[in-house]
């Protein structure tokens, strides 16, 4: 942790924040750690990004203020700092897993729990994840803390001996083996010979039949496989034919047996579909239903049921109960439903510039003026969307965001004004305004490299009165 420590003060000396220290970015060498990967690193008083439309940080590691959108400063490498540190101890992200969505909320809205740390680490841990940038620890604060812890352990180089505990002890290469010497096979020593070679022996050898050279032709099978017949192979093909034209035969007859059963099967769905039809039109035991669209009171039908309701009294009231208890259980159930959700409207290719406006409220969102209540502008570097009575959250991380997610991350916003210098192709953003109504803003285009004729063109998703 010093060693990363000592390297933030490096770069911050330079007026550098390195914005996306994880574990990933962090090597281990033998004489202590190396920072490296510093592709969205802007300077500290710079308002550019090194690398445009690039994801801003990694959002397990990101603090407080980043999620928030707000000015990052150095205080956001030492936050991510002890993050980094709190996963090398516990091997998992301090504030837990989950989508994106989720764990910025648990980072900007609630405390990171220390109890699974040592003890001795908490306290700088707790200045080290402090909400508050002012409140953490600088990075000079943190080496000498450890300075401290270490004692004379940290003037002596403990990082070789650290990297060995790792390692194990160096491995000690053997010298090359040399090249055997190779070995030559003795020549066979000549029987003694008693005397000189008869001339007969000589001229037999001369004269011997030389040995037969196989004339060239196709290769033989080995001998130990018989070879087959004529009538034998024409057998062997006629038995290939047969398994073959099975194979064929059997398929087909599977495809027709499954086109059956899904004939079938839908057959039995309508009507089953027209069963039900004509049984909710007449009513239980087929009795007619009750009180048809137009039929007047006093008709002849309700006389008849009058005149049958004054010979039993009894059965009238039984009735009538009976109704009074369907329509409150009725009742109870409509209370007891919960709302569905709204039916979410969409309108691609939504442009904004300079000129016009957005609002959630009507039925077409883009206005030609500048009288809706999400406006965008060029007065910040890299442009900037902003809300009289509208809130925005930028969603980090991932695709496809849901109403649900736009919820929850809109419950507790208050930012009328979200910078655009982050926002590329594919980024997202959640909004809503003063009336619940809850759009979700997809960027396809984004071009604000001159602020006059800067725009953005995105995909728009609204849903009506959402916020519940």
């Amino acid at each position: 942790m010093a060693g990363v420590a000592e390297a933030l003060k490096a770069i911050h000396a330079e007026g550098i924040v390195h914005r996306d220290l994880k574990p990933s970015n962090v090597l281990l060498a033998a004489d202590g750690p190396r920072v490296i990967d510093f592709g969205i690193a802007p300077a500290a008083d710079g308002t550019a990004y090194t690398a445009t439309g690039g994801t801003i940080g990694t959002p397990s590691f990101m603090a407080p203020e980043q999620a928030a959108g707000d000015e990052v400063t150095a205080a956001a490498d030492v936050f991510a700092l002890a993050q980094t540190a709190a996963y090398a101890a516990l091997g998992k992200p301090l504030y837990g897993d989950g989508p994106a969505v989720n764990v910025l909320y648990r980072i900007v809205h609630s405390e990171p729990d220390l109890s699974l740390l040592p003890q001795a680490l908490r306290p700088l841990f707790a200045r080290c994840l402090a909400a508050g940038p002012a409140e953490r620890a600088t990075p000079e604060e943190i080496v000498e803390w450890c300075r401290h812890r270490l004692g004379a352990e940290a003037e002596a180089g403990g990082g070789p001996a650290v990297w060995r505990e790792f390692t194990g002890p160096e491995t000690v290469v053997p010298a090359p083996v040399p090249e055997p010497t190779p070995a030559y096979p003795q020549p066979p020593v000549p029987a003694a010979v008693s005397g000189p070679p008869s001339l007969s022996a000589s001229t037999s050898q001369l004269t011997s039949a030389p040995v037969p050279v196989p004339a060239p032709g196709f290769p033989q099978p080995p001998a130990g496989r018989p070879q087959l017949t004529q009538e034998q192979r024409r057998g062997r093909r006629r038995r290939t034919a047969l398994i073959t034209a099975a194979g064929v035969t059997g398929g087909a007859l599977l495809v027709v047996a499954l086109a059956w059963s899904l004939m079938d099967a839908m057959d039995r769905l309508d009507d089953r579909d027209k069963t039900g039809s004509r049984t909710s039109a007449t009513g239980p035991a087929g009795q007619p239903s009750a009180s048809a669209p137009g039929s007047a009171p006093g008709s002849s039908s309700g006389s008849s049921s009058g005149a049958s309701d004054a010979s039993d009294p009894s059965g009238a009231s039984d009735s009538a109960g009976s109704s009074a208890a369907g329509a409150r259980d009725g009742a109870a159930e409509d209370v007891a439903a919960p709302p569905a959700d709204p039916r979410p409207e969409g309108f691609p290719l939504v442009w904004m510039d300079a000129k016009n406006s957005l609002s959630l409220t009507g039925t077409e969102p883009s206005q030609e003026n500048r009288k809706g209540d999400v406006r965008f502008g060029c007065e910040s570097a890299g442009c900037e969307l902003k809300g009289g009575h509208t809130v925005f959250v930028q969603i980090f991380g991932g695709h496809g965001t849901t109403l649900d997610e736009c919820r929850l991350v809109l419950d507790s916003a208050t930012k009328h004004e979200w910078p655009l210098a982050g926002a590329a192709a594919g980024t997202e953003i959640c909004m809503k305004d003063d009336k619940g109504n809850i759009g979700l803003y997809v960027i396809q285009t984004k071009s604000t490299a001159l602020p006059d004729l800067a725009f953005l063109q995105g995909d728009l998703t609204v849903w009506r009165n959402a916020d519940r």
